[in-house]
């Protein structure tokens, strides 16, 4: 049976992936600060010629990467940690669709986390995205895929 404080560490986990992808899909960087550690490790490789070992220069290459205006989401689910006392490994798997000129393609794949708890909660030390697949999702003829459920559209 899990403890309380096992229940609370899992649930803030959870919550921190979810910040994660919000952050991301949000294009809301300075939350960043909130979700890894100053000197975060991070791991893209699978994707993208991208490694850094501070959420700075995290922040940069992604504010970058990601256009503005278009619509964003991560997909992020069955998150399975393993805690041991202020420290915790966590896979979280992610289906992205990514928008890429005029199209989109799904990306599957995992995040590999090394986690610990600061005074401030649960942060993100190391990251690596793992990559399981991507393919081109079909696109609907004569609508773009910048349209957004409410009507408005972007380049």
């Amino acid at each position: 049976m899990l403890s309380l404080q096992e229940l609370s560490d899992r649930a803030e986990i959870q919550d921190l992936m979810a910040a994660y992808s919000a952050a991301v899909d949000g294009q809301e960087w300075d939350r960043f600060d909130d979700i890894f550690v100053e000197d975060a490790e991070l791991d893209f490789t699978d994707v993208a010629d991208f490694q850094a070992h501070d959420r700075e220069t995290f922040k940069q290459w992604l504010a970058g990467g990601l256009p503005q205006g278009r619509h964003y989401f991560h997909l992020c689910a069955t998150t399975h940690a393993t805690i041991d006392g202020d420290k915790a490994e966590a896979i979280t798997l992610c289906l992205n669709p990514m928008p890429a000129d005029d199209r989109v393609l799904l990306f599957g794949h995992w995040y590999r986390d090394a986690l610990v708890r600061t005074p401030a909660g649960w942060r993100i030390a190391r990251r690596r995205l793992e990559l399981c697949f991507h393919a081109p999702l079909a696109p609907f003829p004569g609508v773009s895929p910048w349209v957004s459920p409410w009507g408005a559209t972007s380049t």
